[in-house]
């Protein structure tokens, strides 16, 4: 998919219009080469989607963003970005050893290669969810441009261990003292991925039981 031509590496976004698009080649595509795609649906509001993919790639600020941890962190997400858009942000998650030490963030802007080294803060709180949700979405990525059969399996494990509904897990409602489903929500139309226990709340209230179950 054009990769091993791209040795630049520049980054190539695309766009898909409409139900008749195949966004699954465009999205590989882009992801195969640094970038995401976006789709514009077919709506009077379509000019305003359009606008606002312009306005987030418009302003790149950095290229070639890279997170270098030196030791005593483990299982850490993605750490290499190929651009920052003013107003973008970098979330990276990962597990820390006693002895953690920040890392260094270096990149190439528009006087050449810098570097930073962030400070640290201490978070009272739990963020092992966080993780685990990142994890998720980067292997659910990972998945759309490789074929490690894998990958899908280790993102399932973490969603039903943390109670996630994600592209590979469903949620099930079922009527109580009955075993038959009334009403099945694929978590692959979901846009925002809610969070198992917020939907249990909602669901409780007039239909009692919920199961996790795979699709």
């Amino acid at each position: 998919m054009t990769t091993s031509f791209n040795k630049r590496k520049v980054p190539i976004f695309s766009l898909s219009f409409g139900d008749g698009a195949d966004r699954d080649f465009l999205q590989k595509l882009s992801l195969k080469n640094y970038a995401f795609s976006k789709h514009i649906y077919e709506a009077s509001d379509a000019s305003l989607q359009l606008e606002e993919f312009y306005k987030g790639i418009s302003s790149p600020l950095l290229a070639n963003v890279n997170f270098k941890y030196v030791n005593n962190v483990e299982s850490v997400t993605t750490t290499i970005f190929p651009v920052l858009f003013y107003g973008s942000e970098f979330y990276i998650s990962g597990i820390a050893i006693k002895g953690f030490q920040a890392p260094d963030v270096i990149g190439c802007g528009r006087v050449g290669s810098l570097k930073f080294k962030p400070n640290l803060l201490n978070v009272s709180n739990s963020l092992e969810r966080l993780w685990a949700y990142l994890t998720i979405k980067k292997l659910l990525q990972d998945d759309k441009t490789n074929d490690d059969k894998g990958l899908k399996e280790r993102a399932l494990e973490l969603a039903l261990k943390y109670s996630f509904v994600t592209d590979v897990s469903s949620l099930v409602v079922v009527k109580p003292d009955s075993s038959s489903a009334v009403d099945t929500e694929d978590a692959s139309k979901s846009v925002d991925h809610l969070d198992l226990r917020v939907k249990k709340k909602l669901i409780k209230k007039r239909l009692g039981k919920v199961l996790l179950t795979l699709l």
